[in-house]
């Protein structure tokens, strides 16, 4: 085998991230004394009369991974004598549980927004006239750090006769699936030229092997990714001769069909999780600042080791004229969130909107009107970093 090569590469043009816009508080921060006594969500037992805090009995507020509950209830005076009481787990009347939340779905964790983000794809695949099978090695690297975020194996899947292949001996087109086993967190798929597609129904992965080829060559097999109007967006040569029937690349075994230890390596640059665009006025919608209903909170967090760049994803079905709300509370540092079309365009940077529960900094909330059916996506990530992770809890709403 010669070295792998590298494919011809898809560089997404620089995107212009929208200025955050900083709106007035809806909400005010609690008296010194409040403070002390427990402002916020966390109501602690405490005397009336001012002494040391006690029992009173009723459990304090439950945090768990479903999100913040009501007190517990129970019995017991003030006066320092004993009481019983529970917290309720962190399920709060209507909230989610373990994570998972009513309205939306967490469709990534921690993958990269924006910047530089190098893609590597090793085959793993058996190709011929019968068809195509096996695996793809994918991983995702942040180029700044040098640090591989996502590691994942894609299965070859829904592969069909390519029809528009008309000067081929055998073609066929495919899509990749991530496997359900080995995907990790950070998972992008920001390069079509590298996951064929994965992620962006647009494109899709062809397979074919002509007689003839560019520049006298015979026999020659090519891997690549085509987009929905037939332009080849990049296409890999695995196999070729020339016109005496020497063997000029040899990626793709003839006689099994074998294709192994074949590298393609990309970098995506700009934003991975949206575009800028011109939204007409029927689709744009209407977006206000102000808190979901509340009550169907998950929290989560996102890995700050890598400064503000990486994000969670929340994904959520709305139809024209619904209310999408959406909401983050946290405490320590500051978040940020985008709100995303069905399109993929870009609609609202959400900085500061409300009061947070610590009523230390405000947090972001958002109430948008769809102009359009289809999956809205909520994106949000630390507005900065101070600690190795940005515990937040998601609050949001589709009515």
């Amino acid at each position: 085998m010669r070295p792998a090569q590298t494919g011809s590469f898809l560089h997404r043009p620089p995107q212009r991230t929208l200025p955050s816009r900083r709106l007035q508080p809806l909400g005010v921060a609690c008296w010194a004394w409040l403070a002390f006594m427990g402002c916020g969500n966390n109501k602690a037992d405490s005397a009336a009369d001012g002494s040391p805090p006690v029992d009173d009995g009723a459990g304090d507020d439950g945090t768990g991974a479903g999100g913040t509950g009501d007190d517990g209830t129970g019995s017991g005076s003030d006066d320092g004598s004993s009481g019983t009481g529970s917290d309720d787990g962190g399920s709060g009347s209507g909230g989610g549980t373990d994570g998972v939340h009513p309205y939306f779905t967490r469709v990534y964790n921690d993958v990269l927004a924006y910047g530089d983000l190098r893609t590597t794809a090793t085959l793993n695949l058996t190709a011929g006239a019968d068809g195509l099978t096996g695996t793809v090695s994918y991983t995702e690297t942040v180029v700044a750090s040098e640090t591989t975020i996502c590691n994942s194996t894609l299965n070859v899947v829904r592969v069909a006769s390519d029809p528009d292949c008309t000067d081929c001996e055998w073609g066929f087109t495919f899509f990749l699936e991530p496997d359900t086993n080995t995907r990790t967190d950070g998972c992008v798929f920001a390069s079509p030229t590298t996951s064929f597609g994965l992620g962006d129904g647009g494109y899709l992965g062809t397979l074919a092997k002509r007689a003839e080829g560019p520049a006298s060559t015979r026999n020659v097999v090519t891997l690549g990714t085509r987009n929905a109007t037939l332009e080849y967006v990049a296409e890999h040569t695995l196999y070729a001769e020339d016109v005496e029937g020497s063997v000029l690349v040899d990626h793709w075994e003839p006689s099994t069909g074998a294709v192994a230890g074949v590298d393609f390596t990309s970098v995506a640059v700009g934003s991975h999780l949206w575009e800028t665009c011109t939204i007409p006025e029927s689709r744009a919608g209407e977006t206000t600042t102000g808190p979901p209903t509340g009550g169907t909170e998950v929290n989560d967090s996102i890995d700050c080791s890598l400064g503000p760049g990486l994000v969670d994803v929340w994904e959520g079905e709305v139809g024209a004229g619904q209310l999408l709300s959406a909401a983050v509370d946290h405490s320590g540092d500051d978040s940020i969130m985008w709100l995303v079309d069905p399109k993929g365009c870009l609609l609202e940077v959400i900085d500061d909107s409300v009061a947070c529960s610590d009523d230390r900094v405000l947090c972001p909330a958002i109430s948008h009107t769809a102009g359009q059916d289809g999956t809205y996506r909520v994106v949000v990530g630390p507005l900065y970093c101070l600690n190795t992770n940005l515990n937040y809890f998601f609050d949001g709403s589709i009515l």
